[in-house]
């Protein structure tokens, strides 16, 4: 994809955006591409490494179904352009490009993006792959057919703002999808759990998502229809490490609050959480599958 003499960061900011330019130049005002081009100079926020972190086996398999499912319900078809908002290693954006669709994928975090980036060279799959901030992005309004997030989306420090921009992003008409944990799932206890001890940071809120009349009424100013679907996936967590790396995939800045609490405070809570594990080690993890359509013109 790059020349070896160009490192990765400079391609998924400098000459990623330079590539997105042209893709988009007709949609594109030459304000926006000023903004490209100095965004492309930023280093990324020290506060995002929270979500550079390694994807350990058993989390990235279940986000490769979640993704997959994603992809299906919102029936991504070949040639369409789609956006993986918030993407991480890149389970929907690959998922998509799979069905032969144009993808472009945005994170704000470059570990993540890196280990994208060798997934989908192994698969020879063609994805735009962007370091940008997903509460202002650097995209041209109604480009994107569907605009879709894989657990992304609700840990935004301002989930208002990052609605209105899947929206603007997509064309009427077309989809906007993403998945969120249920409140009444394995992780939906664990997100509990780490919330009442003040662990996440300032402005997340992905309980918030966890239930379908939260979730239609978020949505009701912006979609012509809105589809909730309730899946469960069990996964068997044999020990204590694949406990641990499930809730850092999943929920990294909650990972990283506990990380920092005193030992004596850490353990306590890390008690609460394995609690939540029955005796089997497998674990039920419910999400929300949300499907909203862009009204038409």
């Amino acid at each position: 994809m790059a020349d070896d003499r160009v490192s990765r960061r400079d391609m998924f900011g400098r000459l990623g955006l330079s590539r997105i330019r042209e893709r988009f130049d007709a949609e594109m005002p030459d304000a926006l591409a000023a903004q490209a081009r100095e965004a492309a100079k930023r280093p990324s926020e020290p506060a995002w490494a929270a979500w550079d972190v390694p994807p350990p086996e058993d989390s990235e398999r279940f986000t490769r179904a979640a993704a997959e499912a994603l992809v299906e319900a919102c029936g991504v078809k070949a040639d369409e352009r789609v956006l993986d908002w918030g993407c991480g290693q890149g389970e929907v954006a690959l998922a998509a490009a799979r069905r032969g669709a144009q993808v472009t994928a945005v994170d704000f975090a470059a570990g993540p993006l890196e280990r994208a980036w060798d997934l989908a060279e192994e698969e020879h799959l063609e994805v735009e792959w962007l370091e940008q901030d997903g509460l202002d992005l650097l995209l041209g309004n109604s480009w994107f057919d569907r605009s879709l997030s894989g657990f992304g989306v609700i840990w935004s420090s301002d989930v208002p703002a990052a609605v209105r921009e899947l929206f603007r992003v997509t064309r009427p008409g077309g989809t906007v999808g993403f998945t969120t944990w249920s409140t009444r799932g394995f992780l939906g206890e664990v997100l509990r759990v780490v919330r009442e001890h003040d662990l996440l940071p300032a402005g997340s809120s992905p309980a918030a998502w966890g239930w379908d009349e939260g979730l239609r009424q978020d949505f009701a100013p912006y979609a012509a229809t809105i589809g909730v679907e309730t899946r469960d996936l069990e996964l068997r967590l044999e020990d204590d490490d694949a406990l641990w790396d499930l809730v850092a995939q999943s929920a990294a800045p909650a990972a990283r609050g506990l990380a920092e609490l005193p030992a004596e405070d850490r353990e306590r809570v890390e008690g609460e959480i394995r609690a939540l594990v029955h005796d089997s080690g497998v674990v039920t993890a419910r999400f929300l599958e949300v499907v909203a359509e862009v009204p038409a013109v």
